[in-house]
C-alpha cells in the first residue's frame, strides 16, 4: 500500500509545485464561498478537497523523502486517513447532519415517529471518527515537515508548531509552503 515514487509528472506535485499565494487563492476562495445552502456546501466542500489534496501532497512527498534518505517511515494509517476522511465527511453530511437536526426543525410529523431513532448516536460515532482522521493527518504532516528540516526524528515538542500552522491554514500556506518549495530545490524535481 506504499505509494510509487514520485517522478516529476505525478499530478500530486501541482500542490508540492505551487507557491504560497496560489494555494491560499485556491484553497481559501471556495472556502469562504457563500451562495444559496445546496451550492455553498458543494462550493466549500471543493476547498475542503483542495485543501485535502495539500496535505495528502505533502504527507506522500515528504514520506518518499524521508524514505529515501533518512529511515523507513510507514504511512499506511495515513493512507486510510486520506481516503476515510471524505467519505466519512460525505455520509455525516448526506445523512446523518439532516437527520440529527430535524428534531429541532419545524416539524410536520410528530417526533414520535423518527425513522430511526439511534441516528444522534451513529452521527456521534462518525464525528469521532473524522475526528480522529483529521487530527492524525495534520499531525502525520506536521511531523514530516519537521523531519525534513531537522533531518532526524523528531519529538512533539519540535513540530507541534507545524500542527498548528496546518490547523491555521490561512495562515499555515504562508509558512509552510516556502519550505515545502525548497523540497523541491534540494530534489531537483
Amino acid at each position: 500500500m506504499n505509494p510509487p515514487n514520485i517522478s516529476p509528472n505525478n499530478k500530486m506535485l501541482f500542490f508540492i509545485r505551487a507557491k504560497h499565494w496560489q494555494l491560499f487563492l485556491l484553497i481559501w476562495i471556495p472556502s469562504i464561498w457563500s451562495s444559496h445552502f445546496p451550492f455553498a456546501i458543494l462550493i466549500r466542500s471543493i476547498g475542503a478537497l483542495l485543501f485535502l489534496g495539500w496535505l495528502a501532497s505533502v504527507g506522500i512527498y515528504g514520506t518518499d523523502i524521508i524514505n529515501k534518505k533518512y529511515f523507513q517511515r510507514s504511512n499506511r494509517l495515513f493512507f486510510l486517513c486520506i481516503l476515510l476522511a471524505p467519505l466519512l465527511t460525505a455520509i455525516y453530511i448526506s445523512y446523518c447532519w439532516p437527520m440529527a437536526i430535524a428534531p429541532y426543525m419545524p416539524a410536520k410529523t410528530p417526533p414520535s415517529t423518527t425513522p430511526f431513532p439511534y441516528i444522534p448516536l451513529i452521527a456521534f460515532m462518525i464525528n469521532v471518527a473524522l475526528t480522529f482522521t483529521v487530527v492524525y493527518i495534520f499531525c502525520y504532516v506536521a511531523k514530516t515537515i519537521a523531519v525534513i528540516e531537522k533531518q532526524r526524528n523528531v519529538k512533539l515538542s519540535e513540530w507541534i508548531k507545524y500542527s498548528v500552522f496546518i490547523i491555521l491554514f490561512i495562515l499555515g500556506f504562508w509558512i509552510l509552503q516556502p519550505k515545502v518549495n525548497r523540497w523541491l530545490q534540494d530534489q531537483r524535481i
